[in-house]
């Protein structure tokens, strides 16, 4: 009924057995004679019965070997094997499928278990069936680590946030145990160096290099040494109390005194100071370093270089004779207090944890006061003013009693602004220069070849050299300039988590602003040339 050429097609004996009755009939002979497994032309047999007059010949099935198609992933990590089983014909050997992979591009990341594992499914599938696995696999970069500092040590700043705990459970805040110190050898930092990280590749071969750690370069304060033995140790080289420095530390002597008093005398101390109790009325305090103080300071002045804790309050009140605040807190560092009171306040960073009244508060980036939380009494800014900050964060700005505030941010900007009219006025100068120098080449190109035009062709280079560095290193700073201004006055803000009362006078750089209702949580900016108050989402009707 059926015969079969050299290319594996089958075809229907028309002339021998006539025309079948119909499609089912021939599929079901199929399936009963020896070329079952064949792929089986269901369509052209079901064109056959429809077309008049009938052809003299019918295809109805073709021999096909085994298929292996490789197909490489878009990022070229994993190369995955499509099977389709034979029809009759020959089954996929090993062989072959190691051939297709190496035709296909794959040359790392493969694994024969991989392929045998897919070419056996060819014993369990039918004829025709097909199937997918994962032959090859490329391997990522792993990245290296970053180098990472180890303190071997408490510094006094840890210890003065870790109050004693009782054996009740109670936090005595008076007692912080005994005074964080090191003696001369002690090791104060230990480096973990960074990793170059493991290469990778991909199932093409490329090599895939990975990103390496970030390396830290230990910084030797003074009182530290870093060993010509082990450079990734930081030693202590006298005795003295270890401070916090950018990627290293600094061993102090510490001045140790209960109070500053009359008894004591002013207090002007190269390394850090640490004041149990508290300073008295019309009391100095100035040290290089740090200054720690667990008590409260009253109508005094404390500056530091460094960094100022105030546990308990700052407090003073204002001469009305000299029209100034008797409390004097200035430091290049940060300055962290519990509360304030008539008292001028100047640093890098100022928080407070409960509340500020009546006070001159000036930082070189940001005031928090209570980091923005609302309490009993606690997160307020009443009366008083900001001289300059980059960034405020309070619950509670102004107070229903009316008292004066006054705000005033990004005068850092006016700075900006001057620095970059003076920048303009130099590049105008150099561009004079050059154009002197211009009219000077010309005269150079007149003469004649000659020793005089050889030496003034050299002053002319040199000078012109000069000048066109000059105005390229002027146009640089400019845009410097331009984006720290641009920056400070689009990111500067002031945010109020509860409530901003009436009578709050903002000035954001050049631009001034007078509250005439109550908001409730808020962020004042300046935008558009204009101070902005947005109210938080939360808020919104």
């Amino acid at each position: 009924m059926f015969t079969i050429d050299s290319k594996g097609h089958v075809f229907l004996d028309l002339a021998n057995h006539g025309t079948p009755a119909s499609v089912s009939f021939v599929i079901d002979a199929l399936a009963a004679s020896q070329y079952a497994d064949f792929a089986i032309h269901t369509d052209a047999i079901n064109a056959f019965f429809k077309q008049d007059p009938q052809p003299n010949t019918l295809l109805v099935a073709t021999k096909t070997d085994a298929t292996l198609e490789i197909k490489i992933a878009d990022d070229k990590m994993t190369a995955t094997g499509y099977l389709k089983t034979a029809q009759g014909g020959k089954m996929m050997s090993l062989d072959a499928g190691k051939a297709l992979l190496v035709k296909s591009g794959v040359s790392r990341g493969y694994k024969q278990a991989l392929l045998e594992s897919l070419l056996a499914k060819q014993f369990e599938l039918s004829p025709g069936d097909t199937v997918h696995a994962t032959i090859a696999q490329g391997r990522p970069a792993t990245n290296g680590t970053d180098a990472q500092l180890e303190k071997q040590v408490t510094t006094l700043s840890e210890r003065l946030r870790q109050p004693k705990e009782l054996e009740d459970g109670r936090v005595d805040h008076r007692d912080f145990g005994k005074l964080a110190s090191v003696t001369k050898g002690t090791v104060l930092i230990k480096v973990t160096p960074e990793t170059q990280g493991t290469e990778g590749f991909n199932v093409i071969g490329d090599s895939l290099p990975p990103s390496p750690g970030q390396a830290i370069t230990l910084s030797a304060g003074e009182g530290t040494l870093i060993p010509d033995d082990n450079p990734h140790a930081l030693i202590a080289a006298c005795d003295g109390v270890p401070i916090d420095t950018a990627n290293g530390m600094r061993v102090d002597d510490i001045f140790t005194v209960d109070e500053v008093c009359v008894k004591t005398g002013h207090i002007d101390f190269d390394g850090s100071i640490l004041i149990t109790k508290g300073v008295d009325p019309s009391m100095k305090v100035t040290a290089k370093g740090d200054i720690n103080i667990l008590g409260t300071v009253d109508g005094a002045e404390i500056t530091a270089l460094g960094n100022i804790s105030v546990k308990g309050g700052i407090i003073g009140h204002l001469d009305h004779d000299a029209h100034q605040l008797t409390t004097k807190v200035t430091c290049g560092g940060d300055l962290t207090l519990g509360h304030a009171q008539y008292a001028c306040l100047s640093a890098n960073n100022i928080s407070v944890e409960r509340l500020v009244s009546h006070c001159e508060l000036t930082a070189k980036n940001s005031i928090k006061i209570a980091e923005g939380k609302k309490g009993k009494g606690i997160g307020k800014f009443i009366g008083g003013k900001i001289l300059d900050a980059k960034h405020v964060i309070a619950a509670e700005i102004g107070s229903e009693s009316g008292a004066k505030v006054e705000i005033t941010m990004m005068q850092a900007a006016h700075q900006l602004i001057a620095k970059h009219e003076t920048l303009l006025e130099q590049l105008s100068a150099a561009d004079t220069h050059l154009f002197e120098l211009t009219a000077k080449q010309v005269a150079v190109d007149r003469l004649g070849n000659s020793k005089q035009k050889k030496a003034l062709q050299a002053k002319v280079d040199t000078a012109s050299k000069h000048w066109m560095m000059q105005s390229e290193k002027i146009e640089g700073l400019l845009a410097k300039f331009d984006d720290a201004l641009h920056f400070l006055l689009e990111h500067s803000d002031i945010k109020i988590s509860q409530t901003l009362h009436p009578g709050v006078e903002f000035k954001l750089f050049n631009k001034t602003l007078k509250t005439s209702r109550t908001y409730p949580a808020c962020r004042v900016t300046l935008q558009d040339n204009n101070i902005h108050i947005e109210i938080s989402s939360s808020n919104q009707v």
